[in-house]
């Protein structure tokens, strides 16, 4: 006899969902890099082929590829020359490697080229009219679906239902029987995959797109883009419809693309790819441009190098709240995304347009001058690689009240940038550390924090100066912005040192200037019955102002206190506004650095 025990186990994948312009997994922000490998089963030896192809993806950074299904030959009583090798195959096994490689699949039901209605044999019987719009028709078509829900919907990897492939490439197409049958497809799918999978369709002209995406239950939209202009015609026409696209509110995703739909480009080194894979996530896609070529152009020239370039820079930075926006950019053909505090920016150098294949080997470098809008404060720029992902330059940098930040970038190839709060680049070569010092004649205690606002440590200042050594970034010591990089790698500060005041006015943070004047107020009119109450006090009232920044939510208050009702507010304001609210001054400390603040008392 022997015994199984069976625990609770953590899937090594989440299942995906969608949000308002990223998708989403065990609740962090997905962005998908990854290609077609739509037919694998065209190979003698499917399974073979599916690993061999989703394994190279994943080595190098991909968690996205796109599944055909072997169609619904059987089901219909119709016959194929593959159908036997198709249905030999079992298709769990191609998931459950994918899933074990970190790969998500979009699995695709039906399409109109590989079981074509014009050339059969397969659908040598149905005719698009009676595929969308017979009942008999439908129940088959449902009951293949419901299979593959029993046999497929428990994988965590299954991206989504694609419905059918390019359904506009059907003969006759009829925009109101195919959005009729979406409709009901959907509502199917939904009431019997338990797992809830997203669900999605396809077209082949953009424009018909917009009879189909705003069905409800159709999760995300996507887009199948094939420029004949060469490369250079792929960043603009990714840019154009993921824009118009957002007209859905759901996610965009290009999930097929190609210099052309014929045959891919005579473009060994790859132009095509980089450049769709920036441009899409930049344009405000939920993830890179997914080629089609995989076996007969990204695979033959060993182009795998460029998704790890992506994913070794998707995988530093935080989507949360990103989105594209305009900048202004000189001289080259930019798209970028960010969220006010963090920016990612693609710039093409267009000047190389008309000899794209000798692109790698450009003599010629372009200057260009770019200005993006970020909220007031400190950050990194960082310029990138695009081919390999590797950092090329480093800086720190300050954005003024004006709320923009301008740079220039020289380049022979494409570039990416980002402006972040700290280093994305994880690796420096030198001065990846460094140093704060801390004076004080009081060994007063100082609480030091990241970006973020996590506390990194608490430090007693001294005469001599206390030392801190830190990784290059953005940190509060109380409260106070700072910037340790390779420039200003030693930091000397002196205490007393007091967060968020200068001179005679008392600067909060954005987020808390509306909150800060209602509670200066209230404050205000506790002190003033402070000073009713306090018969005994003898001081005269003196007159002073708080100003409260960023100047869009400029405010000033005029008070009249008594001395002792002034010292009380301050106190109080300052104990609950500093960023270390649990061990706030004393008022008796906080009296002797009056003057640095306000106007000297009488």
């Amino acid at each position: 006899k022997g015994q199984i025990e069976v625990v609770q186990g953590t899937p090594p994948m989440g299942f995906a969902s969608a949000g308002d312009r990223y998708f989403y997994s065990n609740g962090k922000p997905l962005v998908l890099i990854g290609e077609d490998v739509a037919r694998a089963w065209t190979s003698d030896d499917l399974s073979g082929s599916w690993d061999y192809y989703v394994g190279k993806v994943a080595q190098s950074g991909g968690n996205w590829v796109r599944l055909w299904s072997p169609y619904a030959s059987r089901w219909f009583r119709l016959w194929s020359p593959n159908a036997s090798r198709w249905f030999s195959v079992n298709y769990s096994e191609l998931l459950d490697f994918a899933l074990n490689h970190g790969v998500y699949v979009q699995y695709c039901l039906f399409s109109p080229y590989n079981a074509s209605f014009s050339v059969g044999p397969e659908w040598a019987n149905v005719t698009p009219e009676e595929f969308f719009g017979s009942a008999k028709m439908v129940q088959l078509e449902e009951f293949w679906v419901r299979s593959l829900i029993g046999r497929y919907s428990a994988f965590p990897n299954l991206f989504a239902w694609e419905l059918f492939n390019e359904v506009d490439g059907t003969p006759g197409y009829n925009a109101t029987l195919v959005r009729k049958w979406t409709e009901a497809m959907v509502d199917y799918i939904r009431e019997n995959d338990p797992y809830h999978h997203m669900i999605t369709i396809s077209v082949g002209n953009p424009s018909d797109g917009f009879a189909l995406f705003n069905v409800t239950g159709i999760s995300y939209a996507q887009l199948h883009l094939y420029g004949n202009g060469g490369p250079y015609a792929v960043p603009e026409e990714i840019g154009y419809w993921v824009s118009a696209y957002r007209a859905f509110g759901k996610p965009v995703l290009v999930a097929e693309f190609g210099a052309s739909y014929l045959r891919p480009v005579e473009d060994p080194l790859g132009i095509t790819e980089q450049l769709g894979l920036w441009s899409a996530l930049t344009s405000g896609a939920a993830g890179t441009a997914m080629t089609w070529y995989w076996s007969d152009w990204v695979d033959p020239m060993n182009l795998y190098y460029q998704f790890a370039a992506v994913k070794d820079l998707v995988s530093k930075l935080d989507f949360t709240g990103f989105k594209p926006f305009a900048m202004n950019v000189s001289d080259a053909y930019g798209s970028a995304v960010g969220n006010g505090s963090a920016a990612l920016v693609f710039l093409v150098n267009d000047s190389l347009a008309g000899d794209w294949q000798y692109y790698y080997g450009a003599e010629m470098p372009s200057s260009v001058n770019v200005s993006i809008p970020l909220s007031p404060g400190s950050y990194y720029l960082e310029e990138w690689d695009p081919t390999t992902g590797s950092a090329t330059s480093s800086e720190g940098v300050e954005v003024g009240p004006s709320g923009r930040l301008s740079f220039a970038v020289t380049f022979c190839t494409d570039a990416v940038v980002t402006v972040t709060r700290s280093f994305i680049n994880a690796t420096p070569a030198e001065g990846s550390m460094g140093r704060l010092i801390i004076f004080s004649s009081s060994s007063k205690v100082v609480t030091i924090r990241d970006h973020a606002g996590r506390v990194i440590s608490t430090v007693a200042g001294s005469e001599n100066g206390t030392q801190l050594s830190l990784p290059l970034g953005i940190y509060y010591v109380n409260g106070t912005e700072e910037m340790l990089d390779g420039v200003n790698s030693t930091l000397k500060i002196h205490l007393p040192l007091l967060p968020h005041v200068t001179s005679a006015s008392l600067m909060l943070k954005e987020e808390l200037a509306l909150l800060a004047v209602v509670v200066v107020v209230a404050l205000a009119a506790l002190s003033f019955g402070l000073v009713y109450r306090r018969k005994k006090a003898k001081a005269s009232p003196s007159s002073f102002s708080f100003s409260f920044g960023p100047d869009a939510l400029s405010t000033t208050l005029q008070l009249a206190l008594s001395r002792d009702g002034a010292l009380d507010l301050l106190n109080y304001l300052k104990g609950l506004l500093s960023p270390d609210a649990a061990n706030p001054p004393s008022t008796s400390g906080y009296a002797k650095n009056l003057s640095s603040m306000l106007t000297p008392y009488r």
